[in-house]
Formats: C-alpha cells, structure tokens, sequence
C-alpha cells in the first residue's frame, strides 16, 4: 500500500487508513494536500489468527499453539485445524488477545496444517498455514565385517534400536543402514531405507560421485563447533555430491549425495569412536541423512537454485543455480535443494494484522488543511495560462 501511496501522489486516495500504511510517512513528517482520503468505514468486531508455532513432546505428540485476536465484545467460536486432509474442531471463547494450545497425534515427517476461524468481515486473518516437522525415532541397521563394540556401545547411549550383520540387505522397521567394510547394494538398499551412512571403497559405486583412491592421509576437522584432537587417516577422494565438511587440508571429509552420507575414513577408526566426540559426530551425521525443515516467511521471499518447488496449486518449477524463485501467494511450498526438503508456509505480514487506523491528529499531519483540494484552482490556472499564450501568440502573428 505504501509503495502506491508513493506512486500516486495526486489524485484521490481510497484507503482504510492503517496506521500502518502511513507509519514511515508519519515518522518522516511528510505530507500531501492533493489527495482527498476517504476512509472505510472502521470495523467494529473481528476476530483473526495472528500467529501460530508447534512444539514436539517426548511421546511424539505435537502441542500446537495459536495467537487469536478478537476486536469487539467476547464471542465463543471455534478453530478448525487440517492437517494433512484430516479434519478437527476445538473450541474456544476469543476475547481481546491469547494463546490456545491443542494436542494432536502426527507421524513423523512434514505436516500441511491449516488453521481457520470462521469468516468475518475481514476475511484474510481468519486463516493461517503453519509446517509442521516431526523427527522420528532412529532405528539403525549396521553392516559390518566384524562386530562393530564401540558402533553398538554409541547406538545404546544414544538411545537408538539398532541391528547387526555382515550381509547387507533389508531389515524390517529399520529406516537408516550403516555400511563399512562391506559391499552393498546401495540401489537395492535405497528402496528401503531413508537414508545410509557409508564409509566408501573401491567397490562404492553411487551416481553422480566419483571416489578416487589415494595414498593414505591424515586430518583434522570440525563439526557443529567441536574440533577432533586426532588426525583421521583416510585412503579416498570423493569428487561430487555436497560436501559437509572437509578437512583441514580441503580435502572432503563428510559428503552427502541424495539420501547417502559417504565417508573417505572408516565410521569405526579409532581416532573417532575412542572420543567424546563419537556420539555427536554420529548424531551429526543422522541428523543430515533426512534433513526436512519446516519454515514459516511472508510474501516476496524467494529461494536460489537449483531447487525443485512445487507450489500450493501442486505445480512444479525447476530452476537452475543462477535462477531465484519468488513466494508471491500465501499457502505451502514444498522445495528440494541441495539434499534438504523444506516446508515453506507463507502467510501475510505481521503488521498486516493491525487494523488500528488513522487518528484524525494523524490524517490532519499527513494530508493537511488543504486536503479537501478538488483540482478547480489548477484547472482555473492552466486556462488562464493557456489563454495568456494564446493572445501572446496572436499579437507575434499580426505583429
């Protein structure tokens, strides 16, 4: 509003005068007589949905937690919750301004949720879209040539169910696999698990990576703001993927390609697993294997390729990496970038759900005395003008 407010600085102004439209302009001390305001008439009751947030309990169970607004007298209503395509109603009492919470059961992944009051006169708060991102428990399924202690010693601390056995292959209701010292599948595997963690060879193929083997060498690295004390020999190259993090040298030390974390070192190298650092170095690495964040912005924000994004009419763009998409309309955006799936929900700005208007002290500072000006003086100027030239030109012609 502001940026037309600016654009159209004479003529006839029809607005409901949010103040804040017109804050800048306040602050600045500026005015503009030509326009004449006419303002809507000011709503007298409405009830709307400013924000919204979720938090994640132990159990699993997800509280979701909502702002309401109410401008008018006290009205008992009720708030419609769709996740997913699922349907529920709460209800509740809305007076002035408060927090409602409700409890609900999510799987984990990314949750669509849509929060709606009933509609009233001013329609566009009385909807807000909320991401929701759920973690799921972890469960493990180790390959290994040997019995991997320190592997299992780590799974347990961290509270993680976990499987051992040296001949990769599925194993059910386990949704991550680590793989080292043993050759697998990895298409095989991909089918059914969300993600690997693997320490290549010369027998790792996988798509789009190249691994080159190297004369062994010894590195440091740094993750999550924790330093390693002791080098890591590593014997690999891997040329491809997003590197994670790499080693003091440059070289890659953590990549990640698609849903797999390739490793140039052994997971089970003394260097690491005799640290206090194995169990965050792990928990880092599962923490990037499925990386869906759930993200709320406003309109005109926009995301850098190459991404995939698909729109809240279910359209799909690709960009390229020196293309941007733009959020224009409000609802959900899913984007795939760089190995991360994010949940964009766009809704209008906060500021937009002020609806407290003008003061007349305010419209008096902003259009002034001469706001009833109705372009009569200028049009009476410009024929005086006119005609002045006219006579002027007459007497040049007849000399």
């Amino acid at each position: 509003m502001l940026k037309t407010f600016e654009t159209y600085r004479y003529g006839r102004l029809i607005s409901d005068m949010q103040r804040i439209s017109f804050k800048g302009i306040i602050k600045a001390g500026k005015s503009y007589p030509m326009i004449i305001p006419e303002p809507l008439p000011v709503v007298k009751s409405n009830s709307g949905i400013t924000d919204a947030n979720y938090a994640v309990r132990p159990d699993g169970k997800v509280i979701i937690t909502c702002v309401v607004r109410r401008k008018g007298p006290p009205v008992e209503s009720f708030i419609d919750f769709d996740i997913d395509g699922r349907k529920w109603r709460r209800r509740v009492k809305i007076f002035g301004e408060k927090q409602v919470s409700f409890e609900f059961p999510l799987s984990p992944g990314l949750h669509r949720v849509q929060i709606s009051l009933p509609k009233d006169s001013i329609p566009f708060d009385n909807l807000y879209y909320l991401p929701v991102s759920v973690s799921g428990r972890e469960r493990i399924a180790i390959f290994t040539d040997d019995i991997p202690r320190r592997l299992e010693s780590a799974m347990e601390a961290m509270g993680l169910e976990y499987t051992w056995s040296t001949k990769p292959g599925y194993v059910p209701a386990k949704n991550i696999f680590i793989l080292d010292g043993v050759n697998g599948n990895l298409d095989y595997l991909s089918l059914y698990y969300s993600g690997g963690i693997i320490s290549v060879n010369n027998e790792t193929r996988i798509g789009g990576v190249r691994i080159e083997k190297i004369p062994q060498r010894y590195g440091l690295f740094e993750f999550n703001g924790i330093q390693l004390t002791e080098p890591v020999p590593y014997g690999f190259l891997i040329r491809g993927g997003e590197v994670l993090l790499r080693f003091s040298n440059g070289d890659p030390a953590v990549v990640l390609k698609d849903r797999f974390i390739l490793l140039p070192f052994s997971i089970q190298t003394e260097e690491i697993t005799l640290h206090t650092y194995f169990i965050p170095f792990l928990d880092f690495l599962i923490e990037n294997i499925n990386r869906e964040l759930a993200i709320k912005t406003y309109p005109d924000f926009f995301v850098s390729g190459p991404a995939v994004i698909t729109t809240p009419e279910k359209k799909i763009f690709r960009i390229g990496k020196d293309e941007k998409f733009v959020f224009k309309e409000t609802g959900f955006y899913l984007v795939k970038r760089k190995g991360v799936t994010s949940l964009y929900a766009i809704n209008p700005p906060e500021e937009e759900y002020n609806l407290e208007p003008l003061n007349k002290r305010e419209m008096r500072l902003i259009f002034s005395e001469q706001r009833r000006y109705d372009g009569t003086i200028f049009f009476l100027m410009l024929f005086v003008l006119l005609a002045v030239i006219e006579y002027l030109m007459e007497r040049r012609r007849y000399g």
